[in-house]
């Protein structure tokens, strides 16, 4: 393996790309890079994370050959695709930035003495990211030259049930969401009867306004990759710039935008069951039965129209779940970091890392996770946002359930269960836009909304279909997936019933994809053990449960079909 990087890194040797010029054409671009995402509006944070990516560049550069790695084995294609990428991405994330400084400026309190200079900001902007964009362009191209052909070579390997799975899943939703974009915006961006845009709660409580207007897939700096997802708008760019691409190549087609961008994460979506059959070594009638059920659930539709940022935590967190167990290659590393990036949660798996291999190896794994994790953080002028967490904390402590009791966690926690394969009782609500201090503005335009109904009882499925869940743990304890998924199902627990987590909002419906797969997969486990001399009997049964889920959850996106086009029409 070490003779096989030499050979790699000999192409580059004699290169530009070794010279000391071009490594600190990257270093300075990439520092600039850092100053174009500012998280935060203490000067004394962005300094201090300056400084910090200035460090991890030089040390990537001169002590990991990180320019050599990357260019080790040049190809035409990646470099004409990155650069369009980039371009694409840079345009986009422009507008958003002339934003972002302008409020920067703006809280930092320019000296009168240097007001003059604020209407030359725009200029400056301009001219740091043109330097900026070899950097951009580096980082851009060590992920597609690696992540393409990972795909290609999935693809390659897909057997026919996937091929069926991943073909008719894409095309049927692609049809459904096609004409739904078109009857009505309530998905993505909402607008109320003046023509304002209704940024939160609309569809349950989902952001998908604040999201889709703001772009929070390319814009790093958006309000909503806080903390809690600090790399999201770093690791779901590639995929949001294709989406963005395509967009702009089929133009004509109504609403491009959202559409390939839906496109994507209904993908997604379907990669991310198709790797988790994988995971339970699924294959033939039975893999195309796991599958089935997969988009009957409840979830899976909501999703499938419903933009979120959840769609790419739970493929992040699939996909290293699949490197980490399965695979078993260095890939789980990276995965593990794009998981906790898109959703800081998901870093409780890390001891998944070097599964099966000595303490010594499982720990300098973790160890350099942790310090690529930290490199990434400060790369991509994330720093500022940590180091500020005492102060946003405060803010999101709000949607823990701190006001509820116990007993009314716990009701909603059953629901929530349910709610991942059925759709749960809904109730409409009239309500008005809200100032900064989360009070309505009643001479605003009111709006509606497609809440979840009050949790007053205990949800008897939800008890029953946890206790199949643990049946199926208890019944396949030896094996490594099952573990992982019990441990899920009780993480789930303690950060949505015991921390109380989307409580406080009734909102635990937005959770169900990002936990609902452990109690699905441990579900279908204890059914094919339980069972397993009995083919004729699971059949029916799955068979059974395709027919009363279709029934009922296509009964319930209709239901929020007919709330978007009666609320929200595409005029």
């Amino acid at each position: 393996m070490k003779s096989q990087n030499r050979d790699d890194v000999s192409y580059t040797q004699k290169s530009f790309i070794n010279s000391h010029w071009g490594k600190w054409i990257f270093i300075l671009s990439g520092s600039v890079m850092t100053g174009m995402f500012p998280t935060s509006a203490n000067v004394f944070y962005l300094l201090l994370g300056e400084l910090c990516s200035f460090i991890v560049l030089c040390v990537m550069v001169y002590k990991f050959r990180f320019l050599n790695i990357v260019f080790s084995k040049p190809n035409i294609f990646f470099f004409l695709l990155s650069a369009i990428f980039v371009l694409f991405a840079a345009h986009t994330f422009s507008v958003f930035l002339f934003r972002r400084f302008s409020e920067v400026l703006t809280r930092i309190n320019v000296p009168q003495h240097a007001a003059f200079l604020l209407p030359y900001s725009s200029w400056f902007i301009i001219a740091a990211a043109t330097v900026a964009l070899p950097a951009i362009f580096v980082f851009m191209y060590g992920f597609l030259s690696r992540f393409i052909p990972a795909c290609r070579e999935w693809i390659k390997n897909l057997n026919l049930v996937e091929r069926f799975f991943l073909g008719i899943g894409c095309l049927s939703s692609l049809i459904f969401v096609a004409v739904l974009f078109n009857m009505t915006n309530c998905f993505y961006v909402p607008l109320d009867s003046q023509g304002n845009i209704i940024k939160y709660d609309v569809v349950y409580t989902s952001d998908s306004g604040a999201i889709c207007y703001d772009n929070a897939y390319m814009n790093i700096i958006h309000e909503e990759n806080d903390f809690r997802q600090p790399l999201f708008g770093v690791f779901a760019l590639p995929f949001a710039t294709c989406a963005k691409v395509l967009s702009k190549i089929l133009f004509w087609f109504p609403h491009s935008d959202m559409f390939f961008l839906d496109a994507v994460q209904i993908l997604l979506l379907l990669s991310g069951f198709i790797l988790i059959s994988r995971i339970l070594g699924l294959s033939g009638i039975s893999q195309a039965f796991f599958l089935t059920l997969s988009v009957m659930v409840y979830s899976f539709g909501l999703f499938a129209l419903m933009m979120e940022q959840y769609i790419f935590a739970q493929f992040w967190l699939v996909l290293f779940l699949y490197t980490a167990v399965r695979k078993k290659n260095n890939d789980d590393c990276y995965c593990l970091i794009a998981a906790a990036g898109s959703l800081m949660t998901s870093g409780i798996l890390f001891f998944l890392l070097s599964y099966g291999k000595d303490i010594y190896t499982k720990v300098k794994k973790i160890f350099a996770a942790g310090i690529k994790f930290f490199a990434a953080i400060c790369l991509f002028g994330e720093l500022p946002r940590i180091l500020n967490i005492v102060h946003t904390s405060n803010d999101l402590l709000s949607f823990a359930g701190t006001k509820l009791t116990p007993f009314e966690k716990t009701l909603q926690f059953f629901n929530f269960i349910s709610g991942y394969f059925v759709k749960p009782a809904t109730v409409i609500v009239e309500q008005h836009h809200r100032d900064s201090f989360d009070k309505p503005i009643i001479e605003s335009a009111s709006y509606f909304s497609y809440f979840l109904a009050p949790a007053t009882t205990f949800n008897f499925l939800g008890i029953l279909l946890l206790a199949i869940a643990v049946l199926g743990f208890v019944l396949n304890y030896k094996t490594v997936f099952a573990k992982i998924c019990m441990f899920w199902i009780f993480y789930s627990f303690l950060i949505l019933c015991v921390v109380g987590w989307g409580t406080h909002e009734n909102g635990l419906i937005l959770y169900s994809l990002y936990f609902g797969w452990a109690y699905f997969s441990l579900i279908f486990m204890a059914i094919e053990k339980f069972f397993q001399k009995q083919q004729t009997i699971r059949y029916v049964i799955y068979s059974v449960l395709i027919v009363v889920l279709a029934v009922v959850n296509f009964s319930g996106i209709y239901d929020l079909m007919n709330f978007g086009t009666q609320y929200y029409p595409v005029k």
